[in-house]
């Protein structure tokens, strides 16, 4: 029979390992697996010596998780996938067989009796595989159920690591930035005061912020000079555009397209060279900059609403957002209708 035929070793193998499908068991390993995931980046940045320790729980969870799915739902459909591809098969050989068996009544007999039990494992197997697909298809839903519900839960894990780090992080760099922009505009006053006072013959003072984010002008800059003759028309002078379309008839003289059009040649000197670059200015730094609260809403310092002189009085120590206070409110709402003045009948006995 078809069906004995498709039990190979590596099937009975299978069976003989599956089991029952287990959602409860697939969502706990994956809920583990996303908090050690998360564990294993923040390890990374603080040198934790249990990484490796994680990383090796993480692929034993994975291979839990891979055995998980290998479950008797899905070895059953596809077992019975290959059993009724594999009788379809043992069919088509039998036919080639009857076509050459017709001389032969006991050969014809016995063939076509095979394959009529082959029709009837056939038709067994149609009338199971709904089924099987059915449960293997609950599966699949479970396990899509089951990734999304893996992937909330790791990403939720990373936001709560990350939120963290912004607590921290931008607290540090919070308080150096301002430290640097306080320095800055501090600088900045100090400079303008010096140029507004300039002597005579002193070189102006260039502020920090210029020096390290304005561009200075730059001369023509000539990188190479070579003399070239090259051709050009003889009634105008003009250079010829593609120089080897002209078809020289001595050294000095050629003749250019349909039209026959007299060239000459003539020297150039060919000179290649850097532009001329204008200087450029650079904003205030404090204006391009704004700094958010690193544990509360809104900003600490919005540049563009600050001069020089303000910007050079901040608080360099990033400030903390302070807690909002919510006062406790009373709210009196009717707990029975009212006519007239007078509380309707039903509700007196509720009130003695």
């Amino acid at each position: 029979m078809a069906s004995k035929a498709a039990l190979t070793p590596s099937n009975q193998q299978s069976q003989r390992s599956v089991h029952p499908f287990d959602e409860a068991a697939l969502r706990s390993l994956h809920t583990r697996l996303a908090l050690i995931v998360t564990e294993m980046s923040v390890s990374t940045l603080t040198d934790d010596p249990r990484y490796g320790e994680l990383a090796a729980e993480r692929t034993e969870i994975k291979q839990q998780i891979g055995l998980l799915l290998n479950s008797e739902q899905k070895t059953r459909y596809f077992n019975a996938q290959t059993e009724r591809q594999a009788a379809h098969h043992q069919i088509a050989d039998i036919d080639k067989q009857l076509a050459s068996a017709t001389g032969s009544a006991s050969d014809y007999s016995r063939l076509t009796s095979e394959r009529q039990g082959v029709l009837i494992e056939v038709e067994r197997l149609d009338r199971l595989m709904p089924g099987l697909k059915a449960a293997y298809d609950a599966q699949l839903r479970i396990e899509r159920d089951v990734n999304f519900h893996y992937r909330a839960e790791l990403q939720r894990s990373k936001n709560g690591a990350l939120a963290i780090r912004i607590r921290t992080e931008l607290a540090r760099i919070s308080t150096d930035l301002r430290r640097l922009l306080k320095d800055v505009a501090a600088a900045a006053l100090e400079t303008d005061s010096l140029n507004s006072e300039l002597p005579a013959g002193e070189p102006y003072v260039l502020d920090a912020n210029a020096l390290a984010r304005g561009r200075p002008s730059m001369p023509r800059e000539v990188v190479s000079e070579v003399e070239k003759s090259l051709w050009v028309f003889e009634a105008t002078g003009r250079l010829v555009g593609n120089q080897d379309e002209v078809v020289p008839v001595d050294a000095f003289s050629g003749r250019l397209g349909v039209h026959d059009a007299r060239c000459a040649k003539r020297p150039f000197k060919v000179t290649t060279y850097l532009p001329e670059q204008r200087s450029q200015t650079a904003e205030p730094l404090f204006e391009l900059i704004s700094i958010p609260n690193f544990d509360g809403p809104g900003a600490s310092f919005i540049g563009d609403r600050h001069s020089a002189l303000s910007a050079s009085q901040i608080d360099a120590e990033a400030p903390s957002v302070p807690r909002l206070q919510r006062d406790a409110q009373i709210e009196m709402t009717p707990t029975s209708d009212w006519r007239g003045g007078v509380i309707v009948t039903e509700h007196r006995a509720a009130i003695g």
